[in-house]
């Protein structure tokens, strides 16, 4: 808790003769949470006639059906039920956003992604998420040292657990990015169909990769025996 509180900025007792490490801190001039979008600014449309940022276009009679929602939505009552309902933004499906003026990453695209790159965090990066990125390609990591190091079947067994959830979890429903869910584009029956046949096909490409060997290595075997017992018969 201490620490906690040193990395935020906050002031330091000051501490003479009992401790000889360097307390100052370094600060800035705003806090992180401050130097991040404002969520007025980034949720609000502008008035057409005034300029300024305002909030819930649904609420202005003086917008048209087009400009309300960024023109990428429509009004829907929030409680259809109400005698005198309150009125806000449906987004069409590829925008998201209180005024729909985000557009959403596709699900398509981030599957993808994780299919064919997922061991590099290429997917997390993409859906603005470095942090689980860089958890993701440590596991991997862990895993082909395990692999290399002491049992190969534990190593690769990790890297492939954090692969296929990634691509499972991303393949079923939209997930979140950093700011609002994937535009949930990709058909169930294609993800399970492509999913299996890939990773069908990468698991028969590693058994005849590893037959190969197991041959070779019995082959070169036969031979030094061979090689053996001629040489014993000469002698």
């Amino acid at each position: 808790a201490v620490l906690s509180a040193t990395l935020q900025g906050c002031d330091v007792p000051h501490v003479t003769g009992y401790v000889t490490a360097d307390l100052r801190i370094e600060t800035h001039a705003l806090p992180d949470w401050r130097m991040a979008p404002d969520y007025w600014v980034t949720n609000s449309y502008v008035d057409p006639d005034t300029g300024e940022h305002a909030f819930n276009s649904c609420s202005s009679p003086d917008l048209s059906v087009g400009q309300v929602c960024s023109g990428h939505g429509s009004c829907v009552p929030f409680d259809p039920h109400a005698q005198d309902p309150v009125f806000f933004c449906q987004c069409q499906d590829e925008w998201a956003g209180v005024e729909c003026r985000h557009l959403r990453l596709k699900q398509t695209t981030v599957w993808m992604l994780s299919l064919f790159f997922g061991p590099l965090g290429l997917d997390e990066i993409y859906m603005g998420q470095p942090q689980l990125a860089l958890h993701k390609v440590l596991v991997v990591l862990l895993g082909l040292v395990v692999a290399i190091v002491a049992a190969e079947g534990i190593g690769t067994g990790i890297v492939i657990f954090v692969w296929m959830f990634d691509v499972v979890r991303i393949g079923t429903g939209p997930v979140h990015t950093d700011a609002h869910r994937v535009q949930p584009n990709l058909p169930r029956s294609v993800f399970a169909a492509i999913t299996l046949f890939y990773f069908c096909f990468l698991g028969m490409a590693v058994a005849i990769r590893k037959t190969y060997r197991d041959v070779l290595a019995k082959r070169r075997r036969y031979d030094l025996l061979q090689t053996y017992g001629a040489i014993k018969s000469l002698a």
